[in-house]
């Protein structure tokens, strides 16, 4: 596909970067000349200075021949407008990424479409919808939902009292249980494992299994890796994000404790949110921390927008008791190192995002779309068509190599693991997991018309 791009910041070079190792043809606009250079060295992609919200900049992009526009310049106004002028000149699919939940909000009477936009990602929701999921699996490092939520993938570590470290995968699925289940992949010391039955856990292991989300606590019961429902939760930040995610958890947990920086911010959380605490101050401060008891705490969520905050935060409110913490760091270049603390799951925003976004442009036969382990793997969730290549062979027929896994499926409404003697059909929802370099291959091998420009 020919897709446009407004914006080269951190998003738009990102895109950028995974949608021209697709194969697909990208045009970027950027009006700032630092990062017009940084672009051009660092993008196989056409690099255009303008402003996208101009028809004449647009036409320099060669609009009119563009099957998608995304717009993700800095300016929501600037992304709309875009929009509008793409719908004017034919382009098929636009994009905006709105940071302004007001401006999504106030036009809900409106309909997009109308204003030229076929999609909205709003950063803000994409990173809530996540921590919430995170908050309501404790003891999960990584957790994402597929099939309207039948589906489950979670990443559980190994401590060094597991009844897991020192088990081989053999043994584990071998094990009698009434459910099943499938480890799909393996981080060691910073490198990713796709294991095998010979592969044995360790401790200091993150493994990352799917599972029907039904036999989710069984799973977690029988391999002590439970921890008590999440109950009290302290969240530090005076972010958009931050706010949002105490709205969203005030629903759903009993006790929510706002640490917020700034006066004029404590006092805009305490006349948003119903029921939670809100206390104003630095969750850096070692004597606030203790005066509001945070580690009583079950989850520790620290959205600060500094990345060495959110560290230190979370480091301490684990020294002082708290069960789970988490911490966002918006450098996605941070991410494993600070992996390596004592901290117990680290996100990047900008690759939930990422994520989000590349599900809508590879829409179509697929269902959903996410980053799994950082930015390694991806999970895709797909329909199978009936003139696919896997309709009517068996998995292990299909001679997928190593590094990606057809690991669950849905037919007619009921979800399960196969295995290699599972015949698909047409019409089953079938997720695939496989690392980045493998995605390519793996699709294909499902259906033949994937190609890098499909994809």
């Amino acid at each position: 596909m020919k897709i446009l791009i407004t914006g080269a910041g951190e998003l738009g070079l990102r895109l950028a970067k995974e949608l021209t190792e697709e194969g697909h043809q990208i045009f970027i606009i950027e009006k700032s000349k630092k990062r017009l250079m940084k672009a051009e060295t660092t993008l196989d992609a056409f690099v255009i200075e303008g402003n996208a919200s101009q028809l004449s900049t647009l036409e320099e992009a060669h609009v009119k021949e563009a099957d998608m526009i995304i717009a993700c310049s800095d300016s929501d106004e600037a992304n709309i407008i875009s929009c509008l002028l793409a719908k004017e000149v034919g382009v098929k699919t636009k994009i905006a990424r709105l940071r302004n939940a007001k401006i999504q909000t106030e036009t809900t009477t409106v309909d997009m479409a109308k204003l030229g936009i076929d999609a909205v990602i709003n950063p803000d929701s994409v990173t809530v919808t996540a921590l919430t999921r995170m908050v309501k699996s404790p003891g999960t490092t990584e957790a994402i939902d597929f099939a309207d939520g039948v589906i489950a993938m979670r990443a559980f570590t190994v401590k060094n009292t597991s009844p897991l470290n020192g088990v081989y995968l053999s043994a584990l699925k071998s094990a009698e249980t009434d459910f099943d289940f499938l480890v799909v992949a393996i981080k060691r010391n910073n490198k990713l494992l796709i294991p095998g039955g010979s592969t044995k856990l360790i401790e200091g292991d993150s493994f990352y299994i799917f599972i029907l989300e039904k036999y989710l606590d069984a799973f977690v019961e029988k391999y002590k890796l439970k921890r008590l429902a999440t109950k009290k939760v302290a969240i530090f930040g005076n972010t958009v994000s931050a706010l949002n995610l105490c709205l969203q958890l005030e629903l759903i947990v009993d006790d929510v404790l706002a640490i917020v920086p700034g006066t004029k911010k404590a006092q805009d959380f305490s006349e948003s949110l119903k029921h939670a605490l809100v206390i104003e101050g630095n969750a850096i401060d070692m004597d606030l921390m203790q005066e509001n008891n945070v580690g009583s705490y079950d989850y520790f969520l620290s959205l600060s927008g500094d990345d060495s905050e959110n560290m230190m935060s979370c480091l301490m409110a684990r020294k002082l008791g708290a069960k789970n913490t988490l911490a966002i760091m918006q450098k996605a270049e941070y991410v494993d190192i600070v992996s390596e603390l004592p901290i117990d799951v680290v996100v990047n925003p900008l690759m939930l995002l990422v994520g989000a976004i590349l599900a809508l442009v590879r829409r179509g036969k697929i269902i959903s779309l996410v980053k799994a382990i950082g930015d390694l793997a991806e999970a895709i969730e797909i329909e199978l068509m009936e003139d696919a290549d896997a309709n009517g062979k068996k998995i292990s027929e299909l001679n997928i190599q190593n590094g990606a896994l057809i690991v669950a499926l849905t037919r007619n409404g009921i979800p399960q693991i196969p295995d290699g003697n599972t015949v698909l059909e047409s019409g089953d929802r079938v997720i695939v997991f496989a690392l980045l370099e493998n995605v390519k291959e793996a699709m294909a091998k499902i259906d033949s018309n994937w190609t890098p420009e499909n994809l």
